[in-house]
């Protein structure tokens, strides 16, 4: 992105034993500017520029694990949808996370320039890392989003996210239990404790258990055939008690 400095972009590690959880390490490098792109809107002033950097959660090297960007606002700039879709295009990553530390907020955009439907856990993860290593002070803080209040914790070694909680989905109990073993690659419909389409046909979902979870293989012809139209197939089971709750 072409700005009045150049930004700085730095690459952080997250790992993690589950999507509440993250240690960190970072990793620090440089990316240079694209000629003749603007990249910011001129309301901006000469001397605003967009910090943003790049999270790899859930490893512990560089490069591995499930990368996210995060980008902090400068103060005074009023990022329009289009700068966001236009940002998130740009880095490509499989979402960026536009964070106003002033209105104490943060957004939330795939690589297509769309805001995502529902809040991302890495992407989030990803945020409280950049966010309080920035501010390094601050081990607890709460960010408002379009999902609702997202409480973000670091006790020196381990970040924890708490995830807003919702109202629940209606799930249209389709297709056949049969199918849904099929897609997953299970064979008792006791493993299968609920499925079906939710968010308005968005997603499939299906609740496991653990010991099914564990032990998936998925069939993923039979999924891209039941999914089509969709979003993708979201597959979930109990977890076992965190330390850190």
């Amino acid at each position: 992105l072409q700005t009045a400095r150049q930004p700085s972009r730095s690459r952080m590690i997250c790992k993690s034993a589950s999507s509440m959880f993250a240690n960190m390490l970072q990793r620090s490098v440089v990316a240079a500017p694209r000629a003749g792109v603007s990249g910011l809107p001129r309301r901006m002033g000469a001397k605003a520029a967009a910090d943003f950097q790049v999270v790899d959660v859930f490893t512990d090297a560089a490069y591995n694990g499930n990368p996210t960007c995060v980008c902090f606002l400068p103060a005074g700039l009023d990022a329009s949808d289009a700068w966001m879709s236009k940002v998130a295009m740009e880095t490509l990553q499989p979402s960026t996370s536009f964070v106003d530390t002033s209105a104490r907020s943060y957004r939330v955009f795939n690589p297509t320039g769309n805001e995502m439907p529902l809040l991302s856990g890495h992407s989030t993860l990803g945020v409280a890392a950049a966010l309080m290593r920035r501010e390094p002070g601050e081990p607890d803080i709460t960010l408002s989003s379009k999902y609702g209040p997202v409480r973000m914790t670091f006790d020196g070694a381990m970040y924890e996210i708490g995830l807003p909680l919702g109202t629940g989905a209606a799930i249209d109990q389709s297709p056949p239990i049969p199918k849904v073993l099929g897609a997953l690659g299970l064979r008792d419909p006791a493993e299968v404790l609920n499925s079906g389409s939710v968010f308005g046909g968005k997603y499939f979902f299906a609740e496991v258990t653990p010991a099914a979870f564990a032990g998936l293989t998925p069939d993923i012809s039979t999924i891209r055939e039941m999914t089509q139209g969709m979003y993708g197939f979201l597959v979930t089971a109990a977890g076992m008690p965190s330390p850190h709750a």
